[in-house]
């Protein structure tokens, strides 16, 4: 398993909801973001090339444990679980760096 905690970020005005909380599509793309960073860490991609030329995303889960407010820092722990002739499969928690609490998780299947 390759695991890696390098992508780190705070939750910025525009990605918030009427209620104060993270919006859904801004979780998804700083879990997107982390998976191109880490990917391109581990020499799954190359610096010059885009994660959808070799990949394809299959499926995601995503399960919401603590929703995250306006301000708040987290980062997000990313793990290689699975790889196969034509699949990766992700795991991936963000992780509230003030409460130390996870705030959600991720499983992602990328078709190679």
């Amino acid at each position: 398993m390759i695991d890696s905690n390098i992508y780190k970020n705070s939750v910025q005005l525009h990605e918030i909801d009427n209620l104060g909380h993270m919006n859904v599509q801004y979780y998804l793309k700083h879990c997107i973001d982390s998976c191109i960073l880490n990917f391109k860490i581990n020499n799954l991609i190359s610096n010059h090339s885009n994660i959808e030329e070799l990949f394809f995303l299959e499926k995601v889960t995503i399960r919401y444990l603590n929703e995250q407010r306006l301000g708040a820092p987290f980062s997000i722990n990313f793990y290689i679980s699975k790889i196969e002739n034509d699949k990766i499969l992700i795991l991936q928690e963000m992780e509230n760096l003030e409460t130390k609490k996870i705030s959600s998780t991720f499983i992602l299947s990328f078709k190679i």
